[in-house]
Parts: C-alpha cells; sequence; structure tokens
C-alpha cells in the first residue's frame, strides 16, 4: 500500500489479509470496529448495543484500527518501506 493509501497493481491478496487482520482481532473488539465503520454507529449506539460502556467502545474501535493498520502495513511494506 502506498503512503496515499492506494493499493499496488501486484496486490491481488489484498481482501485476504483484510479479513485475515479482522480474524486476529478478538470478537468484542471487531464487533465495535465493524460497527462504527461499515453500519456507521455512533458510539452511544455501539455501547448499548454491546452493552459495554462507551468509553469501552471507543477504545477498541481506536486500538482494533491501529492493529489493522500495523498489520496490514506489515504485510503489504516494500523495501522502500522498510526504511521508514
Amino acid at each position: 500500500m502506498t503512503a496515499e493509501g492506494q493499493l499496488h497493481e501486484a496486490q491481488t491478496e489484498f481482501d485476504d489479509h483484510v479479513v485475515r487482520a479482522l480474524e486476529s482481532l478478538g470478537d468484542v473488539p471487531r464487533s465495535c470496529l465493524l460497527l462504527r465503520t461499515v453500519a456507521e454507529l455512533s458510539y452511544v449506539e455501539i455501547s448499548a448495543c454491546m452493552q459495554i460502556p462507551e468509553g469501552t467502545a471507543m477504545s477498541h474501535v481506536s486500538r482494533s484500527k491501529a492493529r489493522l493498520r500495523r498489520l496490514l502495513h506489515e504485510d503489504f511494506a516494500t523495501p522502500a518501506d522498510q526504511d521508514l
């Protein structure tokens, strides 16, 4: 993945990497992330749906996003990226 978030032409397995990265998350953190990013629920709605405090929902989303970024960056880092 480029610094601009674009896929390189050779990245045909990107979806598999995303699914693997999502599967590496626990059930609750993954659910919070997907409810926020896919279903576009607010943190208040996620809190009610998951029966967890709002701050916990926010933490799960934040940490899950960071983990996915790190895992996907590791999967797709080019030799030039390794120098950064």
